[in-house]
């Protein structure tokens, strides 16, 4: 008559409820399954108490993933609202970035790459020739300098930092360099450069 051991447990646990309550309700006032049919016992018993529900689980779940997110979420909030309130630290330039610079710019210039030279060069930076000022205004204007440089003077063989400091209130340094040459030996070359948008831009040199 059970299929399964499982259903006739729930039936001899709905026998006995519904024999408890005959018990306390003689009279039978209120409409009771008959004890003797084990389906109408088995229904009523499972209308009453419901079978398992898989959405109690999915709510629990729920719940859980909530409580999660707000335990991440909550310090994450707060170490946001500190740092804006607080201020991120900012980067502050350095002389030191200066000279790391120029050096790029002059290693480029002694092996005659004038196109990774020009990249350290601000728009409309300007170089002294023979006393008068030139604009470098590309790459090719910076070649066109550099190489009566290297003919009249000889190769640059060496270029070392002596000297740098920023101008009052300006992201602009102030750079000396001794810039050896195979003719014109050692000479020092005063050096104006300023950081742009993150990079280093040289202005204004009064020798190549």
């Amino acid at each position: 008559m059970w299929d399964t051991p499982a259903r006739m447990a729930q039936y001899m646990y709905a026998k006995d409820e519904i024999v408890t309550r005959l018990r306390a309700d003689p009279l039978g006032s209120s409409a009771s399954p008959d004890p003797t049919n084990p389906k109408e016992l088995v229904m009523n018993t499972e209308s009453e108490l419901g079978p398992a529900s898989p959405r109690r689980w999915t709510t629990r779940w729920v719940v859980v993933a909530i409580i999660g997110g707000l335990a991440v979420l909550v310090p994450l909030t707060l170490y946001l609202v500190l740092v804006v309130s607080l201020g991120i630290p900012r980067h502050h330039p350095t002389v030191g970035e200066a000279q790391t610079a120029t050096l790029s710019y002059y290693r480029a210039v002694q092996q005659h790459d004038y196109a990774a030279a020009y990249a350290y060069v601000a728009p409309h930076a300007t170089t002294t020739i023979d006393g008068q000022p030139r604009v470098i205004d590309s790459a090719d204007t910076l070649a066109s300098i550099a190489r009566p440089a290297d003919q009249k003077n000889g190769a640059i063989t060496g270029y070392t930092p002596t000297d740098g400091q920023f101008e009052p209130g300006k992201t602009i340094v102030d750079l000396t360099f001794q810039v050896t040459r195979v003719v014109g030996g050692v000479q020092d070359v005063h050096i104006q450069i300023v950081l742009m948008n993150g990079r280093w831009r040289i202005l204004r040199t009064d020798s190549v």
